[in-house]
């Protein structure tokens, strides 16, 4: 997969992940703490496995 492809899906699973958290907490949901803790960690790790890895190919590449 490339740096862009991943890039452009992280970026839409972000505004996934914001907009269910909105939903939630508008809708007055007792669980939009725990969604946001856990998909804020899982979208993070998520995004920093992607940096990692985009760094490792740009360094690779001169």
């Amino acid at each position: 997969m490339s740096n862009e492809l991943s890039g452009r899906i992280l970026f839409v699973l972000s505004l996934v992940f914001g907009g269910t958290i909105a939903i939630l907490a508008w809708s007055g949901s007792g669980a939009t703490g725990a969604v946001a803790f856990v998909g804020g960690l899982a979208l993070g790790g998520l995004w920093a496995v992607r940096g990692a890895f985009s760094r490792r190919d740009s360094s690779s590449a001169n």
